[in-house]
């Protein structure tokens, strides 16, 4: 655990409940942890994860406890896999008589009913393979197909997480859906737009960049 008074929480809670023989908090940036020459870790277990991989710190944590002989190929990671999912909305930016085109991460329900128009299914942009991952850098793109006639004005990025072969969806506090504003565009059914994502993982959504052309 990186910060001091959260680690102080957790140590008094254990003694608390007898526990100190059985698990130990060492008070450190995981990227820069180290275990004695030979020890492996045998589980890791991370929350540090959200819609994406586009805020938290998780793929530059794994790199590091890879770099740093913390896990192996034996590890098990939980999670071990991040779906990526897309969709191309209309949604209404109208916050209190302002017209806010901003990232909204759906953290509370009130936020999904802003979504007036679903253009598209949603898109599969790819597997993030914890154990594989060898840089936080994104880019590619994603071709959707648009499946009615109107305006679009945003995407909604969603992931799926994946533990020992088992699939998870989002939930509203963990992975929540995040509408993305792009540039509005008059589409028709049966039109495919092509998006260019990149972004730095962990750098958070300053660092997302998505441009759209129609094929």
């Amino acid at each position: 655990e990186c910060d001091t008074e959260i680690s102080k929480a957790a140590e008094l809670n254990i003694r608390k409940n007898n526990k100190g023989n059985q698990i130990r908090v060492t008070n450190a940036d995981v990227r820069k942890f180290t275990l004695p020459r030979g020890l492996v870790a045998d589980v890791v277990i991370m929350e540090m994860l959200d819609t994406w991989l586009i805020a938290e710190q998780q793929s530059s944590a794994i790199i590091s406890l890879r770099k740093n002989v913390i896990i192996n190929k034996q590890t098990t990671l939980l999670p071990d896999k991040v779906n990526r999912l897309l969709r191309v909305v209309k949604y209404d930016f109208n916050f209190y008589g302002f017209n806010l085109p901003i990232v909204v991460q759906a953290r509370n329900y009130g936020a999904r009913p802003r979504i007036k128009t679903v253009y598209s299914k949603f898109h599969d942009f790819g597997t993030v393979e914890l154990h594989h991952l060898t840089s936080t850098r994104v880019g590619g793109t994603i071709d959707v197909e648009i499946q009615k006639v109107g305006k679009i004005n945003a995407v909604e990025l969603r992931s799926d997480i994946l533990m020992l072969g088992k699939q998870y969806v989002s939930t509203t506090d963990m992975n929540m859906p995040v509408i993305v504003p792009v540039k509005e565009r008059a589409v028709s059914k049966g039109q495919i737009l092509r998006f260019n994502i990149s972004y730095v993982m962990g750098k958070g959504f300053s660092s997302l960049k998505i441009s759209q052309r129609a094929n």
